[in-house]
């Protein structure tokens, strides 16, 4: 790797902080070519002369991918400014894939499994909802997936009650291409699915449609960044992982007793420890010496003040136990209710 970069970044450090906004970028797969021009920009190779880009190398990428970027509040950077690349006919690194889509393969079942494409592709639908597949048959040029009715709902958008109680999705030219994923679905009854789409006219089209794998660690923890609902307002900031609702406490492996006993527990100790920190040394209690120590003037008005201080700590002692206890309570009766409102949503539903 060449130092410094065609970014003028001197250091490793600065590289690796600076490139680290673009890792999502090239995991949304906006065009094939994407981690080939950054690499060049950010670690070219070693070499007697750094080779930059070509233009059209540049200008594919931003075309590709300056959509998803405006769709978050980003414009293109000043630094990668195209026009600044040379030409094809020079030295310089060339794309090295036509950003053609695969018509063999159903555009709503060519995404990469990533925390990023599903967020995404979130951010971009409708509707989001995790269904499992009763039959899937061909109804003119598409695919038409019918749901079963249990269902999970993340995203509703426009969808009524009639289009909840039907769940009969179509994939676009379904009956000229693959979908991998939708591949034996009937035979694999209980498969889950996660599906994303619009509604067009009466019809809920399909954009985005996996199999739903619980253990995956990016759509684990795209699921749980989406119950956030300013996760598209958030932008890349939520899609990096800058954002805290990836830290989210709650999850589905943890209840929600748990979470509260695991709250409690952390407070206790670190007040516990602050007290200790806080008592000064000299309030400390002796320790018992069976050598005699001689007396000393003003011995009483010594013990009567220290005796002031450890009843006035040892009362200030109780009232932190009680008000833990209070707060105790009160997250356990608000994890109750918590409960007993979703047991009451799911036995509605």
């Amino acid at each position: 790797m060449r130092l410094p970069n065609l970014l003028e970044h001197d250091s490793l450090r600065e590289v690796t902080q600076q490139a680290s906004s673009w890792v999502a970028l090239t995991n949304v797969n906006c065009h094939p070519d994407t981690q080939l021009f950054l690499c060049s920009l950010f670690s070219p190779v070693c070499l007697d002369r750094p080779i930059p880009p070509c233009r059209n190398l540049c200008t594919a990428v931003r075309d590709a991918c300056l959509g998803k970027m405006l769709s978050y509040g980003f414009p293109w950077p000043e630094m990668l400014r195209c026009d600044k690349f040379p030409l094809e006919n020079d030295l310089c690194i060339g794309p090295q894939t036509e950003n053609k889509p695969d018509e063999s393969v159903c555009a709503a079942c060519n995404h990469p499994k990533t925390f990023e494409a599903i967020v995404d592709a979130y951010c971009q639908a409708d509707f989001v909802m995790r269904f499992k597949a009763d039959e899937i048959v061909v109804s003119g040029s598409d695919l038409r997936v019918t749901a079963n009715r249990r269902k999970k709902i993340f995203k509703k958008g426009s969808l009524k009650k009639r289009d909840l109680q039907q769940m009969v999705f179509f994939v676009e030219g379904g009956l000229r291409c693959d979908c991998k994923e939708l591949e034996q679905a009937e035979s694999r009854s209980g498969t889950d699915y996660i599906g994303m789409g619009q509604k067009v006219g009466d019809k809920l089209m399909l954009s985005f449609v996996q199999k739903y794998e619980k253990k995956d660690p990016g759509t684990k923890k795209a699921m749980r960044a989406v119950r956030k609902e300013t996760i598209c307002r958030e932008g890349i900031k939520v899609i990096t992982g800058e954002g805290s609702v990836v830290e989210s406490k709650e999850s589905d492996a943890q209840d929600e007793a748990e979470v509260v006993e695991s709250i409690t527990g952390k407070k206790k100790r670190s007040k516990k420890n602050k007290r200790r920190e806080e008592t000064p040394l000299e309030e400390t209690p002796e320790v018992l010496s069976t050598t005699p120590q001689p007396e000393k003037k003003g011995t009483e008005s010594n013990d009567a003040s220290s005796s002031g201080r450890k009843s006035e700590r040892k009362a200030n002692r109780n009232r932190d136990r009680e008000a833990k206890k209070r707060r105790s309570r009160d997250r356990s009766e608000d994890a109750e209710e918590r409960r007993a409102r979703r047991r009451r949503k799911q036995e509605s539903a």
